[in-house]
């Protein structure tokens, strides 16, 4: 029946309704508050339906969107709903499984994976909402600006802007996706309400996550700044292994010293030079043996294999002489005599 819109108070323990009404004047006043058209000529009073839910804790006033809000939309209309994103919002579109979704087109082309994401300056419309329900996260762009300042050291300065199509075929984006879910299913079951700090890791896991997945318009200056960070890393790293090959030396230590994390740093040798930090530090110290062997050999300085090899960090001589023939394809003392 048309009449008041209805606002009674879902069973989800983190949901709250926004709206509902059948009434065909309330709900084009609403679409008209948030600053969107909707082409639709009811048939009869009762002809559709729209029905807003937030989930969170956070408050919102007709569809109004504050950041990292989450919501699901129903719509059961005969309608074609044409949207413009506020001026700073970008919204990712999650179906829901089996059930009916609209689709959204931009500059006339329907998107094809019913995943999408749209920002400013991206209008499109929305199609097939008849029994049609759709959930929603949308992201402020000041919150994604922080984030890309984080990754690249300076705020950029061209607006960051998304392909569409968000491609769950990749196992990646796959993986982003049902984090997404998990995230939408804690915020109506009001798990992430009753535990902030979850919400907040769960909330930062979705933004970077999102800008290392999704194909877009900064993905080349970040892979840059990766690769220039790794690199500059791994010659921090080989320089102090040089310098300080014969003292004792944890991953941590080498981590520290090029400022950055282990796993940063394990990932940066294994592209790079395909090794480990530690597998690299080793190969430095086996050549420090190698030449002080020769000089040995030479008459240069006076030592022994066992002294030259223990001051330089190994002390297992059948491990050490496996090491070293691996390396130079003989063992030390052929070295020394030849």
């Amino acid at each position: 029946m048309a009449g008041e819109p209805r606002h009674a108070r879902p069973t989800d323990l983190g949901a709250s309704r926004v709206f509902s009404s059948s009434n065909p004047e309330e709900i084009k006043a609403l679409i008209d508050l948030s600053g969107q058209e909707l082409r639709w000529t009811p048939r009869a009073r009762d002809n559709g339906e729209l029905r807003v839910t937030q989930f969170g804790r956070l408050p919102v006033t007709g569809l109004a969107r504050i950041s990292f809000s989450s919501h699901e939309t129903l719509f059961d209309l005969d309608a074609e709903l044409r949207v413009e994103e506020p001026e700073d919002v970008y919204v990712v579109h999650l179906p829901i499984p089996g059930v009916q979704h609209p689709v959204p087109d931009v500059n006339g082309e329907e998107i094809q994976s019913p995943h999408a994401i749209l920002g400013p300056d991206e209008p499109h419309r929305w199609t097939r909402l008849r029994n049609a329900t759709l959930m929603t996260l949308s992201i402020q762009g000041s919150d994604f600006r922080a984030a890309l300042a984080d990754r690249l050291g300076d705020t950029p300065a061209t607006r960051l802007r998304f392909n569409p199509e968000i491609n769950t075929a990749d196992p990646g984006i796959a993986s982003w996706v049902q984090l997404a879910q998990t995230y939408l299913h804690l915020s109506r079951s009001g798990f992430a309400a009753a535990s902030p700090l979850t919400d907040s890791h769960l909330r930062q896991a979705l933004l970077y996550g999102l800008l290392d997945m999704q194909p877009h318009s900064l993905t080349d200056a970040m892979t840059d700044h990766h690769v220039r960070a790794h690199s500059a890393a791994v010659t921090k790293v080989r320089e102090y292994c040089e310098d300080n090959a014969a003292e004792p030396i944890t991953i941590s230590e080498l981590a520290a010293a090029s400022h950055t994390t282990v796993r940063a740093l394990q990932r940066a040798f294994r592209r790079e030079l395909d090794t480990t930090p530690m597998e690299y530090l080793r190969q430095v110290r086996l050549a420090k043996v190698h030449a002080e062997l020769i000089a040995i050999g030479k008459g240069e300085i006076r030592g022994t294999i066992a002294e030259v090899a223990a001051n330089w960090g190994f002390y297992h001589q059948a491990r050490f002489a496996q090491s070293y023939r691996q390396r130079y394809g003989h063992l030390p003392k052929r070295t020394v005599r030849d």
